[in-house]
């Protein structure tokens, strides 16, 4: 009697996979390329066993969202074409869109985290805390684009070396800084003490805004009139006091004081 032995078959399909890895808290990793071959094969027994093969070909940094003409040349040369080329840069597109959320979240965690950590340091290091903050604050100066907080202004090249903008940026600085203070102060939570350090700043301010004022009302256009009160809601309005000014909130002309 003779008998048949079979032969297991197997057959075999393929596709390019554009993969990237996007994790919560973390920076998305590159894209990675692969040629993914799919193979089935039907034993002696009648079961079909599959299994998938990768085969590695590229690999391009996140946020790439076309392939350049040196990484599409590489690909073609390994037997990609046209229409898996432009399968590869229509799925760069949307990973690059994707990806652009997490990038955003990691980069706002760094940032915490040297926040924090500079913070830290001022805490434990006394002499190391008026450098964090002069840091800080210029890092302020750089990020405030829309001026809120009192950016910095434009200075022309000419008058780069003009100390008139260095003293715009400070008021502007010391303006924001008071009324960010006076904010803060009032979502304090009613009655108890108040830290030491933050005590010994606010003594601190006293001189310093008094020492500020006198050494500005050096000059007769920075000084003040007397009666000067009136002129608060001219001035906060954003309508400068001129000495002899006729639409000025005094009621009367007064001298200035020295």
């Amino acid at each position: 009697m003779k008998t048949e032995t079979q032969v297991p078959s197997t057959s075999s399909t393929g596709s390019i996979t554009v993969y990237q890895r996007l994790t919560e808290g973390k920076k998305p990793s590159n894209v990675q390329l692969l040629r993914s071959t799919y193979k089935s094969t039907r034993g002696p027994d009648g079961a079909l066993y599959r299994r998938t093969e990768n085969t590695p070909l590229l690999i391009v940094p996140s946020g790439t969202k076309s392939l350049s003409y040196k990484d599409s040349s590489h690909l073609s040369a390994m037997g990609l074409n046209a229409s898996e080329l432009e399968h590869v840069n229509s799925r760069l597109a949307e990973l690059a869109d994707r990806a652009l959320p997490y990038v955003l979240a990691a980069k706002m965690a760094d940032a915490e985290a040297h926040v924090k950590a500079a913070a830290a340091i001022a805490s434990d290091v006394a002499a190391t805390r008026g450098h964090v903050v002069q840091l800080f604050e210029e890092a302020l100066l750089v990020l405030d684009d829309s001026r809120v907080l009192g950016g910095p202004m434009d200075i022309p090249a000419n008058e780069s070396d003009s100390p008139l903008p260095a003293l715009l940026d400070a008021l502007r600085m010391f303006n924001s800084a008071s009324a960010r203070a006076q904010e803060a102060y009032r979502r304090l939570p009613k009655g108890g003490d108040a830290p030491e350090e933050l005590v010994l700043e606010l003594q601190k301010a006293w001189f310093s805004s008094q020492d500020m004022f006198t050494t500005l009302k050096g000059r007769q256009c920075f000084q003040r009139p007397s009666g000067w009160s009136g002129l608060r809601a001219q001035v906060l309005s954003g309508k400068i006091y001129r000495k002899n000014d006729s639409r000025s909130g005094l009621k009367t002309e007064r001298s200035f004081v020295s």
